[in-house]
């Protein structure tokens, strides 16, 4: 989920030292780069990649140089770092020494991407656009920024997309099926070889340090009983599988009338 890789210390394990983020995600990408081969080594024919986080990040002011070095510092440090490293098996020096047994070149057979948001930035800090669409914990949504995402780590890394994680937070089900809606339209309409979207998520759980109060799935969840309840996001969803695309009938009656709350 959305999350800064830095010093915030919001996700386990609240770590807040940038050297024992570092430590991790170059372990992290040694581990992937020697698995890749391993595997290939085992079985030939399969399709090895991981579920790269990725967002959108702008300038809050596009004529602010502050914030737009930010926006390319928080940019390489959430995402740009980690994929060269287990994507093209290319160290940089931020994570440091190219590892001896790690050669340079494709580590993976598809693009995995999880897309949730775009971030305003005038710092190391998220923040939103002034009336932007948001979900319920305020993160911006913009469908937009899935294309520019998968087209960035495309260019760079052509293979297959895979959209592995792509959610949001809506507790009422209020705009659920419009924010899956303008992601698949978004995707057809990209020209880019996305093959696979799966959604975030089936069922509401427990969403990092926020707990179980945001609600991700399209089957909710009552964390006292455990009874289980389809939502009409889900629903939509379903349809959307069954008729292979998104028809009229399943626009009308599950997106039509939806519409985002709105940020300050």
């Amino acid at each position: 989920m959305p999350c800064r890789l830095t010093s915030s210390g919001d996700g386990p394990p609240g770590d807040r030292n940038w050297g024992s983020v570092r430590a991790t995600l170059r372990q992290m990408a040694i581990a992937h780069c020697r698995a890749y081969h391993r595997i290939h080594e085992l079985q030939p024919e399969a399709k090895v990649g991981f579920a790269h986080h990725a967002r959108v990040f702008a300038p809050l002011d596009g004529r602010n140089p502050l914030h737009r070095a930010a926006s390319t510092l928080d940019r390489a440090l959430f995402q740009d770092l980690l994929a060269d490293a287990m994507l093209g098996g290319r160290f940089p020096r931020l994570l440091g020494r190219q590892p001896v047994d790690v050669t340079p070149g494709p580590h993976y057979d598809y693009v995995g991407l999880n897309y949730y948001s775009r971030s305003a930035v005038r710092g190391l800090d998220d923040g939103t656009f002034p009336g932007a669409p948001v979900n319920d914990l305020g993160w911006e949504v913009h469908p937009a920024g899935l294309v520019e995402v998968a087209r960035d780590l495309y260019r760079r890394y052509p293979a297959p997309i895979w959209v592995t994680e792509n959610g949001t937070a809506d507790a009422a089900d209020a705009f659920r099926a419009r924010f899956v809606h303008e992601h698949l339209a978004a995707m057809v309409a990209s020209g880019l070889p996305f093959e696979r979207y799966y959604h975030w998520c089936f069922v509401d759980n427990w969403e990092w340090s926020d707990g179980e109060e945001p609600r991700f799935g399209i089957v909710a969840l009552d964390y006292e009983t455990q009874e289980r309840t389809v939502r009409d996001s889900g629903r939509f969803l379903a349809a959307v599988i069954c008729d292979g695309g998104v028809s009229r009938a399943s626009y009308e009656e599950f997106v039509a009338h939806q519409t985002y709350p709105v940020g300050p």
